[in-house]
């Protein structure tokens, strides 16, 4: 499963993952891939602010434990 696949089943959460997940949705070129430095240097392309680079690092840790 690719972190886009798995961030999609938090979509409409009340959390900064659930913000994220709604931004990833609304996104339609964010990558479809298992690695962490493509999706970070997606992000980096994008200006990503600190919040989302927080969200994600906290998502990726937690898509990597299932």
């Amino acid at each position: 499963m690719t972190f886009k696949n798995w961030i999609l089943c938090h979509v409409g959460e009340n959390s900064p993952l659930g913000d994220l997940a709604n931004d990833v949705v609304t996104d339609g070129s964010f990558p479809e891939t298992e690695s962490k430095e493509e999706i970070e240097t997606y992000l980096d392309s994008k200006n990503a602010c600190e919040g989302a680079l927080n969200a994600f690092n906290h998502a990726w840790k937690m898509y990597k434990n299932l």
